[in-house]
């Protein structure tokens, strides 16, 4: 819900006074230090508040590089090339993750997220000519343009169910894993496995909205969705 409502907000403001790359600095730098923090909390209620402020402030990042790479490329069908690298560095971290836990316990994967994102950080400050389209009117009258286009709004349906779903799975598959007696490796690996579909499927993408139009792909993976979360509840 906070990354719900904190990826719109941010990405206006951004898109507004056209600082993308202040933005993605200022969220990223306060998003390492909470979680640094993280590390060295030793209660529950305030590792608690860390990282619902970390919800708020990590997941604009993503959809702000998101929008500045579909600004730079000419066929926006395209952006699954590029979006299929970050699933890669997901699959390949996911099982070393895993190994990290069993052997050295969770602190130790919050250390390499944190030099992960120092690296990202450095990344960022390179970039040069960060820009997308410039914001017109206001959030209330964004939301209202949605609301009135029955097109939009059936998009961005079709989004918050997906949305749902992904993190029904990204929450509870662990825990059910867990339950099952599987190892965190075994958690990594299933990540590592997702990522091996996923990145095919983004090389793809573009070709396969060409050919069933993006309603048809919505329909599909929705399907294809609804049939995970029940083979899932088996």
């Amino acid at each position: 819900i906070l990354g719900f409502v904190s990826m719109p907000v941010f990405g206006f403001i951004s898109d507004k006074l056209q600082a993308h790359k202040t933005m993605l600095l200022m969220l990223t730098c306060i998003t390492l230090v909470l979680r640094a923090f993280i590390i060295f909390s030793t209660s529950i209620s305030r590792a608690s508040l860390l990282i619902l402020a970390t919800e708020i402030t990590s997941h604009p990042i993503g959809s702000i590089i998101d929008s500045t790479v579909l600004d730079r490329i000419e066929d926006p069908l395209e952006f699954g090339r590029s979006r299929m690298w970050g699933t890669i560095g997901w699959g390949l971290v996911a099982p070393a993750a895993g190994v990290a836990i069993s052997r050295y316990g969770i602190k130790s994967t919050v250390a390499i997220h944190l030099i992960g994102y120092f690296l990202v950080i450095l990344t960022i400050a390179r970039f040069r000519g960060v820009r997308s389209s410039t914001a017109k009117g206001s959030l209330a009258s964004a939301v209202q343009c949605i609301c009135a286009d029955w097109t939009t709004l059936n998009v961005t349906l079709c989004a918050l169910v997906m949305g749902q779903a992904f993190g029904a799975i990204g929450t509870f598959l662990f825990l059910q894993l867990q339950d099952m007696g599987g190892s965190p490796l075994l958690m990594g690996l299933s990540l590592a496995v997702n990522s091996a579909v996923e990145a095919p499927m983004f090389r793809l993408a573009g070709p396969t909205i060409r050919w069933l139009r993006l309603p048809g792909v919505l329909s599909l993976v929705l399907l294809l969705m609804t049939c995970r979360l029940a083979f899932y509840a088996l």
